[in-house]
């Protein structure tokens, strides 16, 4: 039976910045599967990750067993908890399908700002992916200066443009490329990277201090700063009570779409 995994574990599994490298594509095949089967998260947060050993041992021997099984590329590192999670038709698409935005409220702590616009409904494959990435930069992020593969991925991965952010199975094929084509440094993980865990994911400037050949070649997956309009209207959102925003924006696109409906159907009738 697997061991519940947690900050430490995670501190102790990372030794070198290669060895995060590993822990990510886990991380992302994991999402990779459950959206293959259509298996909607919801909950995906530090606290339901696991790795694939259990013991009753006092912890440093529960970390020196997670050393040798990394040692010997045994360890896996997984999502579980799926007591919220939901499992789309068949033939939902994974850029389409929508849920209403009630449905995003249960979950993780580390939720992405995807419905805090006042959006009356949204994307939970979109979602989960902007969750895992915020995992990622939960753990990670701070180390984009000596693995700065991560500016690119967790850029694309919590883009608030849901449009053009990545799918799982994109996300881990963007992954595979930027490692192959920026081998990853095996120095030691400095201590001061986990002593700056937690930090926002849309505060954090994960490009800082990258070459300038690099930012230039990857600058189209780096999003812009969360504009002041957004930010105010998620202020406003999150002291509304009553939910009065979704329920105008979704009252302005239904009129909009019986406006258009009515005036391409006159049309038709005058040029008919």
């Amino acid at each position: 039976m697997p061991r519940w995994g947690d900050l430490h574990l995670v501190e102790s599994l990372c030794k070198t910045y290669d060895d995060v490298v590993p822990v990510i594509r886990n991380f992302l095949k994991a999402l990779v599967f459950l959206h293959h089967h259509r298996i909607i998260h919801r909950d995906i947060q530090p606290r339901n990750t696991l790795v694939n050993h259990f013991t009753y041992a006092p912890l440093q021997r529960v970390l020196a067993r997670s050393v040798r099984l990394k040692h010997r590329r045994q360890l896996q590192c997984v999502i579980m908890d799926f007591n919220i999670s939901i499992i789309a038709p068949p033939s939902a698409d994974l850029r389409s399908y929508r849920l209403p935005y009630t449905t995003s409220f249960a979950g993780a702590y580390l939720q992405p700002p995807d419905v805090h616009q006042g959006e009356f409904e949204y994307n939970p494959f979109a979602f989960d992916v902007a969750a895992m990435g915020i995992l990622l930069c939960h753990y990670f992020q701070h180390m984009s200066q000596k693995v700065p593969i991560l500016a690119p991925l967790l850029d694309w991965m919590t883009t608030r443009d849901i449009s053009h952010r990545c799918t799982a199975e994109e996300a881990l094929a963007f992954f595979e490329r930027l490692v192959a084509e920026h081998p990853v440094s095996h120095e030691r993980i400095l201590s001061e990277h986990y002593d700056r865990i937690g930090e926002g994911h849309e505060t954090c400037n994960r490009w800082k201090g990258l070459p300038e050949d690099f930012v230039k070649k990857w600058s189209k997956y780096r999003k812009p700063p969360v504009p002041r309009g957004v930010l105010m209207l998620r202020w406003l959102y999150m002291r509304d009570r009553f939910f009065v925003i979704p329920r105008v924006r979704w009252f302005f696109s239904r009129a909009y779409c019986w406006t258009f409906g009515a005036c391409f159907g006159w049309l038709q009738r005058l040029w008919g």
